[in-house]
């Protein structure tokens, strides 16, 4: 997807990650945002409620890298959650992650280089591995990488994976942010409405 203005070469990035009893995989997913090549990112993580060692967890992370910005709350869910970090959010991007995922180390590296090469790209994300409890990768999610067929397909599902993207934070304020009401889908309504300010 297209953004039609250009950008500074400012690169750092704000990660967004809400976790609620997520005590089984947090260890790993922050672990895999932690070891990214690309260091220039802050991590906003909200505990949203957890009743398990999830907080704990989490706050023994935060006392050993300064990156990280740990917020505990009330469960208030995930979209509302998400609303609260992009308001903290001090990056150019925003990048989503998961509780429950693990991101490839040279993830942001290579989403960075090709938006910072890019200046006209507003969004990106990936495919993904399907991995099962025990890490062992049981399927692959090829999307659609074009502009073109992302437009075209875009109406008829999500062809993006949530915890892939990585956007241009001028252009989630200038499509509307997440949209409070929606409990399910808020990345699917974002990227319907970014699509509109994007060229084809």
């Amino acid at each position: 997807l297209f953004s039609t203005e250009c950008q500074s070469k400012e690169s750092k990035i704000s990660v967004l990650m809400s976790a609620y009893n997520a005590e089984k995989h947090i260890e790993e997913a922050v672990q895999s945002i932690l070891d990214q090549s690309f260091k220039d990112f802050e991590f906003i993580i909200i505990n949203d409620g957890s009743n398990d060692s999830t907080l704990e967890k989490l706050r023994t992370f935060a006392e050993h890298d300064n990156r990280i910005r740990l917020i505990d709350q009330s469960n208030i869910g995930l979209t509302k959650s998400l609303v609260k970090m992009v308001e903290l959010a001090r990056g150019k991007y925003l990048a989503r992650m998961d509780a429950d995922d693990v991101s490839h180390k040279e993830r942001f590296a290579l989403q960075i280089q090709y938006l910072e090469d890019n200046l006209s790209v507003g969004m990106i994300g990936s495919w993904v591995h399907i991995i099962d409890e025990a890490g062992t990768i049981t399927s692959k999610k090829k999307l659609v990488s074009s502009d073109k067929k992302i437009q075209r397909k875009l109406i008829y599902g999500n062809q993006f994976v949530h915890g892939s993207v990585i956007l241009r934070k001028d252009i989630f304020f200038l499509a509307g942010g997440y949209d409070e009401t929606f409990k399910y889908s808020q990345d699917y309504d974002l990227w319907l409405r970014v699509s509109r300010f994007l060229n084809a």
